[in-house]
């Protein structure tokens, strides 16, 4: 999918994934037990671009869209009794 608007080298790609979808997936596996235990909540902080194109940033929005479904889909796929998880995409709309 490279090529997507300007033209991303397949590193910088892999930097996008592994900061905005990979990192905040393991920290939140990692702290999901202690939040089970004191009800903690996950919140996430997205971007504007997770739900509107951004003209050159295909790859950026594309992660953004993927955390805001990843928190989506965690109020549903955690066990009984797993902390809750939000969204906020704060300010105005540009990249967060």
């Amino acid at each position: 999918m490279l090529g997507v608007g300007r033209r991303e080298k397949p590193l910088v790609v892999l930097d996008l994934l592994a900061l905005n979808v990979v990192a905040p997936s393991r920290l939140a596996h990692e702290a999901l037990p202690h939040l089970r235990e004191t009800s903690g909540t996950i919140i996430d902080l997205s971007s504007t671009y997770g739900h509107r194109p951004m003209a050159g940033g295909a790859h950026y929005a594309a992660t953004k869209a993927a955390v805001e479904q990843l928190t989506r889909g965690g109020r549903w796929s955690s066990p009984p009794r797993a902390s809750a998880s939000t969204r906020s995409r704060p300010g105005r709309p540009g990249p967060t």
